[in-house]
């Protein structure tokens, strides 16, 4: 593997600097008097690169080596001794200066280093860093940083032509840690103020990718109880090729998240603090939710789901990454950012400019389309978009229906804009009726920018439009029959990759490729880049149908299913598909928002409920002492969401006495006031104020093996109240549970917080008229 790139980048850089010397001959005696110590330590730590791509060196021997070079640095008076703060006054390291200098140097070079995993990678970062930090040097008129950097640059550009995959020459450690030096020297020098203070934020954001990546393999490797500085190939760029993406288009992403921080960087720097710090709070929210996406801020879990026969426990999979989806998604957004901002502008000349209305404050075309009006409004939109899956939208969803789902949260943000800015004493002011017009228009901007971008993609198929990896799940007459169907209508864009069987045979069927058994789907899933997987199969168990599902849930797959199949999956809210005979299953059927806003309903009423019901309490333990009831709260042992089980907390209402006693025990019963506690159930997030009803762990198992899809009623929280508890009392006969779990599933398929605040208002209505 030819190593020599690291000698290039080291000899493109020196060049750099004998030119400056020939062109500037004063700029020497800058290097001889400021840079000396740094530019000593520089070729120190270039030889140290060299003799372990050579020979090989341990890790802690290069520690020894870059821990001489940095105290070479110190000595020479590089010490990091003041950092300002963006949001306050600057910090005085003190005691800390020098241990930090030691922290940032190390840290950077090292980060750096790891990064120089994939052709290309660690060099086109670094030239998106170098840029904020040429800027940084021309904004301050810093001769020395200028030329450095250029210098970088170039050499950079020059290696980076050979170092494109697939890549003819390779910077070895030899240019990476060389690399990581400067680059952690120039973060410094860059941003250095004239009071000696470093604005070490900048340089810490622009190499957020490195420095990241570097942090989370250290406490990722601790988790594991590996050694922390142990290499492995669970990186950043390991991981996105571990889930599909190729060699360039993993680089390419890394490059495009480098570029959002660099932006970030770029407006602290040259723009509004403020408004700077906000985009990189906002990249930041990409980056973890980017993550997560590719399973970095989760552990290994196992997942339990009751069948109708068995309990099964799949490993949680990773969902594949496929870059023509992500990059549907980007320009939708580019389309709605366009487009909300055509609108805007439209409104402003219709309101101000057109004559229409008659206005008593004109505003300017500046002062409307200012930057962080801009910013504000696009950004809401587009965080409204994105909490409604708008982004989410698959090629099998008819135009209609996204013009509809569109057109609900443009309705829903109009509404919102309304109530924000509702003046009481002028309700139909020029201004509301501009409101108005500009629902309008952003509503038809917004729909035209998304249905010429979708028409261009239907014509030339490409992206979300192109063909799909499909995947077929059984080798049945039936199967053959839907590939017959699927093949004569080549404008449903699959594009079938192989079958998967009960067991794993050798053979094709109807010319597909056998790719294993049903246990195989999420590997497969991951491996051939599948996005919609076929069912069609024959087998009465079902749970060989649950299974296959549960163990592709995460993988975010489509998951299609022949109609007849339909009482398999019960419980599961079903899409009918246009054009062919199948239909979508959606495990939920709520958006993150609708999830996200009842979780917080639970957990703020719950509060607000128990805090009130103090004194209720204390008067129900006094009553539960007079009628001898102890203890004053029993522990049941219940199933919760995914048959997880909790103990559920009520008040005691048994009593052995006769007499008034025993008509509190009946008050407490009969008027459903032992609940009560419960509320702490629902604020520690093990049940919901509407689900199914909890049931204790003897009930569950005695009735999942005599009730069909019991334990389907397992996909939610538990809740106080529901819709089988009010439409059907608690007898215990088998025919009455039968009856209660077909309002359960019905619940299932229908969830919605509409529909949870209808059950809230009966569930009220029964508790206080009895009926």
């Amino acid at each position: 593997m030819p190593h020599l790139g690291g000698v290039g980048i080291f000899c493109g850089f020196v060049s750099g600097l004998f030119l400056a010397v020939l062109l500037i001959p004063e700029f020497l005696n800058i290097l001889i008097k400021d840079y000396s110590g740094i530019l000593l330590a520089a070729v120190i730590i270039f030889i140290l690169g060299l003799v372990d791509d050579i020979k090989g060196l341990t890790p802690g021997i290069k520690f020894i080596g870059q821990f001489v070079a940095v105290t070479i640095i110190v000595f020479s008076g590089f010490i990091i001794k003041i950092v300002d703060n963006p949001i306050g006054s600057v910090i005085n390291l003190g005691l800390f200066a020098i241990s930090i200098t030691y922290l940032w140097v190390i840290g950077v070079n090292n980060a750096v280093n790891l990064l120089d995993g994939l052709d290309g990678l660690a060099a086109g970062v670094s030239i998106i860093v170098g840029i904020i930090f040429l800027i940084s040097g021309l904004q301050n008129d810093d001769p020395v940083t200028i030329i450095l950097t250029i210098s970088l640059i170039g050499s950079l550009l020059g290696f980076l032509r050979f170092n494109s995959h697939p890549a003819s020459i390779f910077m070895g450690d030899t240019g990476s840690l060389f690399l990581g030096f400067i680059i952690a020297i120039l973060g410094v020098k860059a941003f250095e103020s004239v009071d000696n203070s470093v604005k070490l934020i900048i340089p810490i954001i622009a190499l957020a990718i490195p420095i990241g990546d570097t942090s989370v393999a250290f406490f990722r490797r601790l988790n594991q109880g590996k050694h922390p500085f142990k290499p492995d190939k669970d990186h950043l760029h390991h991981r996105l090729i571990y889930l599909g993406l190729s060699h360039r288009q993993a680089v390419y992403i890394i490059y495009f998240i480098s570029i959002l921080y660099a932006i970030s960087a770029y407006l602290i720097l040259t723009q509004s603090t403020f408004f700077g710090l906000v985009v990189f709070s906002i990249t930041v929210l990409i980056s973890i939710i980017g993550l997560k996406r590719i399973g970095y801020l989760e552990a290994q879990r196992i997942k339990t789901y009751y069948g109708d026969e068995e309990i099964i426990r799949v490993n949680q999979a990773m969902a594949p990454l496929f870059m023509q989806r992500l990059i549907h998604k980007i320009m939708l957004a580019a389309s709605d950012f366009i487009m909300i901002n055509l609108a805007l502008l439209i409104t402003w000349w219709f309101r101000f400019k057109s004559g229409f209305l008659v206005v008593d404050r004109p505003v300017d075309l500046n002062t409307a389309m200012d930057l962080p009006v801009i910013f504000i409004v696009t950004f809401l939109w587009i965080g409204l978009f994105i909490f409604n899956n708008l982004y989410n939208m698959r090629w099998d969803v008819s135009r209609f229906d996204q013009i509809r789902r569109v057109g609900k949260v443009v309705l829903f943000g109009l509404l919102l804009i309304f109530i924000i800015t509702l003046d009481p004493t002028n309700l139909f002011s020029e201004g509301r009726i501009a409101i108005i017009i500009y629902g309008i228009v952003i509503f038809i901007t917004v729909n035209f920018g998304r249905m010429v971008l979708i028409s261009i993609e239907k014509w030339f198929s490409i992206l979300e439009y192109g063909k799909h990896h499909t995947l077929l799940v059984g080798d049945t007459e039936k199967a053959r029959k839907l590939l017959k169907d699927i093949r004569n209508n080549p404008h449903l864009l699959y594009e079938l990759v192989g079958y998967l069987s009960k067991d794993k045979k050798e053979k094709t069927f109807s010319e597909l490729p056998n790719l294993g058994a049903y246990d195989d789907i999420a590997d497969i899933i991951r491996i051939k880049g599948v996005e919609e997987v076929i069912i069609a199969i024959n087998e009465r168990s079902r749970d060989d149908i649950l299974n296959i599902v549960a163990q592709a849930e995460n993988t975010g797959v489509i998951f299609k299913i022949i109609p007849q199949f339909y009482d398999v999956v019960s419980g599961h809210k079903t899409e009918e598909m246009i054009g062919h005979p199948l239909i979508r299953l959606f495990p939920e059927s709520m958006y993150l928002w609708q999830w996200a806003a009842k979780r917080l309903f639970d957990t703020l009423l719950s509060i607000i409920f128990i805090i009130v019901l103090i004194p209720v309490t204390i008067l129900i333990h006094v009553l539960q002492a007079f009628a001898g009831i102890y203890p004053f709260y029993s522990l049941i042992a219940s199933v919760g969401k995914f048959g997880k089980i909790f103990k559920m907390i009520n008040f005691n209402y048994n009593s052995r006495k006769k007499g008034i006693e025993s008509i509190i025990s009946k008050f407490l019963y009969f008027g459903r006031i032992y609940k009560f506690p419960s509320l702490i159930n629902i604020l520690f997030g093990q049940m919901s104020f509407v689900g199914p009803r909890p049931e204790e762990v003897k009930t569950v198992n005695k009735l999942r093996g005599k009730i069909k899809f019991y334990n389907r009623r397992f996909q939610v929280r538990p809740g106080l109240t529901g819709w089988a508890q009010v439409k059907y009392r608690y007898e215990d006969a088998l025919k009455h549970h039968r009856e209660q779990l077909k309002q359960d599933l019905f619940y299932l398929e229908n969830i919605s917080l509409t529909f949870d605040f209808r059950i809230l208002l009966r569930s009220i209505f029964i508790f206080l008229f009895r009926r």
